[in-house]
């Protein structure tokens, strides 16, 4: 994996570390792309701080010799334009990058253990409203005539991400080999791990009728959804067209593609799903992940109870 933005302040055995640790994140931890540019970013930005406060190409000595003072002077600079949270990220991504230099036995540097991983707020995975739903898919019919293959690609995709559980990126790089068995998809989630999950028949449906209308040839190696121009379909379109109507539509602004999956979550629980079964159709690693939706459970309820006891 080439990491060509670091070309031009960190010198070749630099440049060689930073592309056995991108492998070793692509080959043994299977992270997904998007985690993969996420800790590119941070590492990047943080080795460009050194490169301008030393004012020399970051070589092994530098990074031999990092200080605590270095972490904080660079945290420093990012207050008011970072919040918590993404401190939080770059901060794991350089922790993360330092353990592998030192077990690799390239550098060894644990002054970045010191630093404490500033605090995040717990927040509530938002639900979409069924009404909401329903609203935003009778909107994408509207913006293009519900007999074209676009409209029709966006709405099987809704529909697969809400009705399965899916993270958009899971659902964008599903292959028609993937649906051989109508019944269910063995979906490859994050880290590689494998989970089973069954396909509801509207969702058969829906991604049968795009399947019929698209005008490019496919087989079955080929990724479910096409781009416009016969190319992969990518997560930051399909983004924008939720950003789009939820604003047309005037809805919340915690209405993204990954909240449709955290309403397959609600709506499954409040239907009577147990936790352990949630949790296994969402592949979460831990059940404690998945038990945050039974406070918005709750907070339902109480929502409904504070309602009657008004009347």
């Amino acid at each position: 994996m080439k990491n060509l933005i670091f070309k031009e302040i960190c010198n070749e055995e630099v440049l060689s570390y930073i592309e056995k640790f991108f492998n070793y994140l692509k080959v043994e931890k299977k992270y997904s792309i998007n985690t993969i540019t996420s800790y590119q970013s941070d590492i990047f930005y943080f080795l460009d701080f050194l490169f301008k406060v030393k004012e020399q190409e970051i070589n092994k000595n530098i990074l031999e010799n990092l200080a605590v003072s270095d972490f904080r002077g660079w945290l420093s600079s990012r207050i008011g334009v970072h919040i918590n949270s993404s401190n939080a990220r770059a901060i794991s991504a350089l922790r993360s990058f330092l353990r592998f230099l030192k077990r690799h036995q390239l550098i060894n540097n644990c002054e970045i253990e010191k630093i404490k991983t500033p605090k995040i707020p717990k927040t509530l995975p938002k639900a979409v409203d069924k009404i909401d739903i329903d609203s935003i898919i009778e909107r994408i019919s509207k913006k293009e005539k519900l007999s074209s293959w676009h409209a029709k690609r966006d709405i099987a995709l809704l529909y697969l991400i809400y009705g399965c559980g899916l993270r958009i990126s899971e659902a964008l790089s599903l292959k028609r080999k993937d649906f051989d068995n109508n019944d269910f998809i063995v979906i490859s989630g994050k880290g590689g791990k494998q989970r089973m999950v069954p396909v509801l028949e509207i969702v058969k449906k829906k991604i049968n009728e795009y399947l019929e209308i698209i005008p490019f040839k496919t087989d079955k190696n080929t990724n479910i959804f096409i781009g416009n121009r016969g190319g992969p379909y990518l997560a930051r379109v399909f983004s924008r067209l939720i950003v789009g109507i939820r604003t047309e539509l005037n809805l919340s602004d915690k209405i993204t593609p990954h909240a449709f999956r955290h309403s397959f979550a609600t709506h499954l629980l409040e239907s009577g799903g147990d936790l352990r079964t949630i949790q296994e159709l969402l592949g979460h690693s831990s059940l404690s992940t998945t038990q945050r939706y039974t406070k918005i459970d709750k907070n339902r309820l109480l929502s409904q109870y504070h309602k009657l006891m008004e009347k």
